[in-house]
């Protein structure tokens, strides 16, 4: 594949990750990266230069989006929320159709489908904490962030799940990107460390678990695991739609936003091809 579309995938895949409510999985698999990922990281040693430059390259782009677009798509949210949502609607809804040809039209594939749309809604009304709960004691924070990896690395590995919205109800997401926001503020490297040292670890930790389980997954049950994963991509798009036509917006807003979720769409087939 090559390897400018597959650091913009990954750029588009990270910036996804930190918008609250919207799984970068998802979007992964709307880009046909999923599976391959899942595969390059539990088997890696069976290609390794393969894998290395396949995770290489989509790993840089998520770096980057969320390195540097923390500021980026928080300001973006903040100023264009709607417009910023449509855009991401537009990416998500090129490939579901095609994703539904990887499984047949079987009873128990419409139920397992009936299954990730119930998970994915049950998930998306559980409700959400904004405050910080990091206190004085170094060892609890450490643990405390630690923990906030391995959730995050679930929720990254695990499509459906918004790991930002899982760090929001733990009461970490403002600390998170609080941190990769003044990554390069040299005066906070001591705080920024402490920081990023336990969560990274977590989420190290978290993925080598949680990526050989769904490989486990998609080896042995690959349709029945799909057909899940629908229901869970239709879940997501339906809950994003909500989410942008549920806040205030008035005649240009809709304009430029049925625009951007045009080029999202666009955007989203080029990539594909």
């Amino acid at each position: 594949m090559n390897s400018i579309k597959l650091v913009i995938k990954g750029f588009f895949i990270g910036f996804a990750k930190i918008i609250p409510g919207v799984s970068g999985a998802v979007l992964a698999i709307l880009f046909g990266l999923y599976d391959k990922a899942i595969d390059a990281i539990t088997n890696f040693f069976n290609d390794k230069k393969g894998n290395f430059y396949f995770l290489l390259y989509t790993g840089l782009g998520v770096l980057v989006a969320i390195l540097f677009g923390s500021k980026i798509i928080l300001y973006f949210l903040n100023k264009y929320e709607f417009v910023t949502l449509l855009f991401f609607i537009g990416l998500m809804s090129s490939s579901i159709w095609p994703l539904s040809k990887k499984i047949n039209r079987k009873g128990i594939n419409y139920f397992l489908i009936f299954l990730g749309i119930l998970f994915t809604f049950l998930f998306m009304m559980m409700g959400s904490f904004s405050n910080n709960i990091l206190g004085g004691n170094k060892y609890i924070n450490f643990f405390i962030l630690f923990l906030a990896g391995l959730v995050d690395a679930f929720a990254s590995i695990f499509p459906g799940i918004s790991g930002t919205a899982l760090l929001i109800f733990m009461g970490v997401y403002e600390v998170i990107m609080v941190t990769l926001g003044s990554i390069t503020n040299f005066s906070l490297l001591y705080e920024n460390i402490m920081v990023l040292i336990p969560f990274s670890f977590g989420m190290l930790i978290g993925f080598l678990i949680f990526a050989k389980l769904i490989n486990y997954l998609f080896k042995n049950y690959e349709e029945k695991t799909y057909a899940f994963i629908i229901g869970i991509c239709i879940m997501s798009l339906l809950f994003l739609i909500n989410m942008a036509f549920s806040l205030d917006y008035n005649i240009t807003d809709l304009v430029y936003g049925f625009i951007f979720l045009f080029l999202g769409y666009l955007l989203s087939r080029k990539l594909d091809h």
